[in-house]
């Protein structure tokens, strides 16, 4: 017969203990990493369950964010929309998009100004209100 090994923290073999009668059922997680997940599981979540991130039309979302100035339709702008791509909506963030240089994020709700892109330095600064 083969022990049971934590899913957690991987612990196996002797003097390591998993509850019989566990919720998460028999050797999923050893007796005290069921401890750290119970309570993890007991506590309220930073952001209400579950958190669902839709998908707009991109070009729905594009105009929207360059009506707004968050980015730019001129080619030759910091900030312009060709250099980022479309994420996804988030209900509190609003649109998301990703730098495709610097790999940053950039939320529409978020943005107080346009934020510069620095594309060379692969850094982008975004602005909080």
């Amino acid at each position: 017969m083969s022990q049971p090994i934590c899913t957690k923290c991987g612990a196996t073999g002797r003097g390591v203990q998993f509850l019989i009668f566990s919720k998460h059922g028999f050797g999923t997680f050893c007796d005290k990493c069921e401890e750290i997940v119970n309570e993890a599981q007991s506590k309220p979540a930073l952001y209400p369950e579950p958190t669902t991130h839709s998908i707009t039309d991109s070009d729905t979302a594009f105009d929207a964010a360059i009506a707004s100035g968050l980015l730019s339709a001129d080619p030759s702008a910091e900030h312009y929309a060709g250099h980022f791509m479309y994420m996804g909506t988030d209900p509190i963030r609003g649109h998301s998009f990703k730098g495709r240089v610097s790999r940053a994020y950039i939320y529409m709700n978020e943005a107080s100004e346009p934020a510069p892109c620095f594309l060379n330095e692969r850094v982008i600064i975004i602005p909080v209100k």
